[in-house]
C-alpha cells in the first residue's frame, strides 16, 4: 500500500469506494507427492548480493517436517521456508555456505490459514521471520538445511521432490527488496497483478475450476515478466485434494491502493487490519477528538462537523506501523438510488442478536467478512450462489462490522451481539 505522508496528503474530490476483490483459487497439495517444479528466479542467483522477501498464504496440515518454498542456486546458496512437525516456521539461508537460517519459537495451527512471509537483507547480514504481519520471536540454536537440486525452485518440497507439504498455497510472492514489518503487515491482504515495483515473480493461483475436473491445468502461471511458469507434479487436479480449490484467501484491497477507507452506510470506514484509529482533518491533520474507531459518521461524531468541505484522513496503527489513508468527506448527503437498492437486497438480523446472525439477499453474495469493532478480522465466509447464510457469532458479547461484498456493491452492517 503507498503510504501518504501527512504533509503531502492532498484534498480528494468527491467519495471513493473500495472494491473487495471476488476470491480466486488455491492449490491443495496431498502431502505424498504434490510439488511445483519451477525455474529459479534471478534473485537467488546472487544470495550474498541480493535482498528478498518471500511471502505466502498456507494452511498447513501437520504430519512430518515438510517444506513450503525452497529455491537453490548451489550447495552454498540456497533459501528455504519448512515447517516442523510441531508447527515452528524455519527460514533456512546459507550464503557462500554461511548459515543465516532462524526458526520461530513460537508455533502455526494445523489446518489454519497463515500469511508467512520471510526476509533477507544482504547488506545487514539478517534473516527474519513475519507470521500474520508480525515479527516471530526466535529460538536459540543452530539449524542447518540438507541441500537438493541445483539452479531449481519448488513450491511444496525440495527441488529434488522430498519433504513434500501437506495443505494449500495461495499468493505466493517473491520481492527484491527485505520489506519492513510494517509492509508486510499492510500489505498481506492486497492483491496483485503483476506489474508492482521490486516484484521479482508471483504466483496467485487463480487457474482451474475450484473443486473441478482440471485436467491438462497443471502449470503454475508466474504473472510477472519474469515468465518463471512452474510445472504441477502429482497432481490428481479433480476433486476436493490434490486440485485446484476455491481460495480462503482474504483479499480486499489492490496493491498500492491509497482508498484503504470504506465509504458506505457506516460512513467511513478503515480497511486496514490494525490495532488502533485515529480520524483526523486533512486540511491541518490534528486528530478529530473522539474518533478513535475503526468506524467514523463525521455527521454524528464530530463535534465541528459543517456538511461542507469536511475532509478526513484515518492513521491505523499496528505495533511500531502507521498507514495514513487518503482523504474523504462525507457531506450528510442522503444514500444514492444504487445504496438505497443495495441497503433494500440485503437484510441482516436480528440486530441485537444472541450469537446467530441471518442473511438474506436477492442479490448473489460474493463474500462475507466479519471484524470486530476494533478492525480485527474475525471470520471471511465465500458462499456460493445466492443463499441465505447464518452466521455464528457466539461467544464473547461484542460489536462486530459485516462487510458483505455483492454483486453490486459492498454493504457493511454493524451488528451487537448479546451472548448471555
Amino acid at each position: 500500500m503507498k503510504k501518504i505522508l501527512l504533509a503531502q496528503i492532498a484534498l480528494i474530490i468527491g467519495i471513493a469506494q473500495l472494491n473487495a476483490q471476488t476470491p480466486g483459487n488455491e492449490l491443495h497439495f496431498d502431502g505424498v507427492d504434490d510439488y511445483v517444479d519451477c525455474p529459479l528466479p534471478t534473485i537467488f542467483d546472487s544470495i550474498p548480493a541480493n535482498n528478498f522477501t518471500v511471502e505466502v498464504w498456507a494452511t498447513p496440515t501437520f504430519g512430518t517436517f515438510q517444506r513450503l518454498f525452497f529455491a537453490q542456486s548451489d550447495a552454498d546458496n540456497f533459501a528455504s521456508i519448512s515447517i516442523n512437525s510441531s508447527g515452528e516456521v524455519v527460514f533456512y539461508l546459507s550464503q557462500n555456505g554461511l548459515n543465516q537460517s532462524v526458526q520461530s519459537s513460537s508455533v502455526v495451527n494445523s489446518l489454519e490459514l497463515v500469511h508467512i512471509a520471510v526476509t533477507w537483507n544482504s547488506t545487514k547480514q539478517e534473516t527474519k521471520i513475519f507470521v500474520n504481519g508480525n515479527e516471530t520471536a526466535y529460538a536459540s540454536g543452530l539449524f542447518a538445511s540438507s541441500t537438493a537440486t541445483d539452479g531449481k525452485m519448488t513450491i511444496g518440497a525440495k527441488t529434488d521432490g522430498s519433504q513434500v507439504f501437506s495443505g494449500n498455497v495461495d499468493e505466493l510472492a517473491i520481492w527484491s527488496t527485505a520489506k519492513s514489518e510494517c509492509e508486510v503487515s499492510f500489505e498481506m491482504n492486497d492483491k496483485k497483478d503483476g506489474t508492482e515495483p521490486d516484484l521479482a515473480t508471483y504466483y496467485s493461483f487463480d487457474q482451474g475450476i475450484g473443486e473441478g475436473s482440471n485436467p491438462g491445468i497443471d502449470e503454475l502461471h508466474d504473472e510477472t515478466s519474469a515468465g518463471n511458469d512452474g510445472s504441477l507434479t502429482g497432481f490428481a487436479l479433480i476433486g476436493t485434494s490434490s486440485n485446484w480449490l476455491t481460495s480462503i484467501v482474504d483479499i480486499y484491497r489492490w496493491w498500492g491502493d491509497q482508498s484503504s477507507v470504506l465509504v458506505g452506510q457506516l460512513g467511513l470506514v478503515s480497511t486496514i487490519n490494525a490495532d488502533e484509529f485515529q480520524w483526523i482533518y486533512c486540511v491541518d491533520g490534528t486528530p478529530v477528538p473522539g474518533a478513535t474507531s475503526v468506524t467514523f459518521d463525521p455527521p454524528t461524531e464530530d463535534p465541528n462537523y459543517t456538511g461542507v468541505n469536511d475532509f478526513y484522513a484515518v492513521i491505523s496503527t499496528k505495533g511500531n506501523c502507521a498507514d495514513t489513508s487518503g482523504c474523504f468527506n462525507v457531506n450528510g448527503n442522503p444514500l444514492s438510488v444504487d445504496d438505497l437498492d443495495l441497503e433494500s437486497s440485503v437484510s441482516v438480523y436480528p440486530n441485537p442478536s444472541n450469537g446467530i446472525v441471518s442473511i438474506e439477499s436477492s442479490l448473489e453474495i460474493k463474500s462475507v467478512e466479519i471484524r470486530k469493532i476494533t478492525g480485527e478480522l474475525v471470520k471471511v465466509i465465500n458462499p456460493k450462489g445466492f443463499e441465505n447464510l447464518n452466521v455464528d457469532l457466539s461467544g464473547d458479547s461484542a460489536i462486530y462490522l459485516l462487510v458483505i461484498t455483492t454483486e453490486s456493491g459492498i454493504l457493511v452492517k454493524k451488528i451487537l451481539v448479546q451472548n448471555n
